[in-house]
């Protein structure tokens, strides 16, 4: 038996249509948040958004010192579990202050 595909509404992109539109704003958000020294956490975006978020970061290396780092989110001593996310952040020396500017 060969699957079908389902038809999609008329003038709704798919899937892979969507994500690429998101793509340069997730990109910029990303971008625009570590040069303000913020950090970036996997954790605080849409499950259907992350892999694109790990992608802009991989790309912001090649560009800019991003740091990896773990951190702590939720922590219970009584059944003895931690939740950590990854988080990113591009270390204060290597910001330019607007003094500098």
């Amino acid at each position: 038996m060969e699957k079908k595909t389902p038809d999609l509404p008329e003038g709704k992109p798919s899937a892979p249509e969507q994500a690429n539109s998101n793509l340069p704003a997730i990109i910029w958000a990303v971008k625009t948040t570590l040069l303000k020294g913020a950090v970036v956490r996997l954790i605080d975006f849409a499950d259907e958004d992350r892999p694109y978020v790990i992608g802009a970061i991989a790309a912001l290396r090649d560009e800019f010192p991003v740091t990896l780092r773990w951190v702590t989110i939720r922590e219970s001593h009584l059944s003895e579990t931690r939740l950590r996310a990854k988080s990113y952040h591009i270390k204060g020396e290597f910001l330019r202050s607007e003094t500098q500017a």
